[in-house]
């Protein structure tokens, strides 16, 4: 199901009564294009929070990744959609998954200086003590302090 061909549910111009009608025709909410983009992936870059939560809801997966090993996720905080982060989040969305060149959607958003994104990610705790692929979040969080703010 390529995007290109202008007919899949991954296509930009697709919008909620087609995602309804497809997923009622059984189509594949979690088929891809070449590049392992699924319609997940396009929703979430594009800030799609309605038809993020109708995907979910027709079971998407949420922590897919296309063959560079991004996730929707990360799309979304790469495009510093906030609002589509914390929907991702809520769903419950992998923080601690990386990309094939190992990073994490932490690693993004503090190198983009996203600081309400970055503040969603490390949550609401004073300490988190999860850590992600090759840095501790307290260790992010003492170098996003010092460097960007």
């Amino acid at each position: 199901m390529y995007q290109e061909q202008g007919n899949s549910v991954s296509n930009s111009r697709f919008t909620l009564p087609h995602i309804e009608l497809l997923s009622t025709c059984k189509a594949n909410v979690n088929a891809a294009d070449r590049n392992g983009e699924t319609p997940l992936h396009y929703a979430a870059k594009r800030n799609r929070l309605e038809q993020v939560k109708l995907l979910l809801k027709k079971g998407a997966v949420i922590d897919i990744k296309n063959r560079f090993g991004y996730t929707p996720l990360y799309y979304a905080v790469r495009s510093g959609h906030t609002s589509m982060v914390k929907l991702l989040l809520e769903k419950g969305a992998d923080i601690n998954t990386s990309s094939n060149s190992c990073v994490t959607v932490l690693h993004l958003s503090v190198r983009e200086d996203y600081r309400e994104i970055t503040q969603l990610l490390l949550g609401d705790t004073e300490s988190p003590s999860t850590s992600c692929s090759d840095a501790s979040i307290e260790n992010v969080q003492t170098i996003n302090q010092s460097y960007h703010w």
